[in-house]
């Protein structure tokens, strides 16, 4: 399987992939009664989102909702993608939502996962063919390429990351070339900035 994690503390979206629907049942089977979720085949796979909305008002027990939520769809992927960090001009915001991403990426360490990272940008050029498309743009553009209407953003980002996995060891024929040109880009292992005076 594989999971697409797109966080946010308005609404963690999160996409499950599967060629098997008794693979998605036993997760959905899982998750909370309370958590919406959505299900549907596409492209012969079969789709599960997960919209984490917040409604702990505590900081702490919506931060932990988020953790065992991801926990309990990350158990048994084989990839897990995840979008990178995008800060917000707002400081509060941005050192909460890193606090998140940690907590959560610290979280798949120790399920033993290793999620890919996936810069918003890309994520926004590989659905919508543009790394500054709009947040409407981007659920419009799930439905016209995979036929998937969903009605929060999170969700499609989620699903986005979710069929980058899916695309991950074979591109089929009907990929654009902006969608190939992220796989590519994604794929390349990140550069590490050479310290200054440091021996080669």
């Amino acid at each position: 399987m594989i999971l697409g994690i797109d966080l946010s503390l308005s609404g963690t979206g999160l996409a499950l992939l599967s060629p098997e629907q008794s693979a998605i049942d036993k997760v959905s089977r899982r998750i909370p009664p309370a958590l919406p979720q959505i299900k549907q085949s596409t492209e012969g796979m079969f789709y599960l989102g997960i919209l984490v909305s917040p409604t702990p008002t505590d900081i702490f027990a919506r931060w932990d909702l988020i953790r065992q939520t991801v926990g309990l769809c990350a158990q048994e992927e084989t990839r897990v993608l995840i979008e990178g960090y995008a800060f917000s001009a707002h400081m509060a915001y941005s050192r909460a939502i890193a606090e998140l991403g940690g907590i959560v990426r610290y979280h798949l360490r120790e399920l033993g996962q290793r999620p890919i990272e996936v810069a918003p940008t890309s994520l926004k050029k590989f659905i919508a063919g543009k790394g500054n498309a709009e947040k409407n743009t981007i659920v419009k553009e799930v439905y016209k390429r995979w036929g998937v209407d969903l009605s929060s953003d999170n969700l499609a980002d989620a699903f986005g990351l979710a069929k980058i996995g899916q695309y991950w060891d074979a591109e089929p024929q009907w990929l654009t070339d902006f969608q190939i040109e992220v796989l590519e880009t994604v794929k390349k292992p990140p550069k590490v900035a050479k310290r200054k005076g440091a021996k080669a």
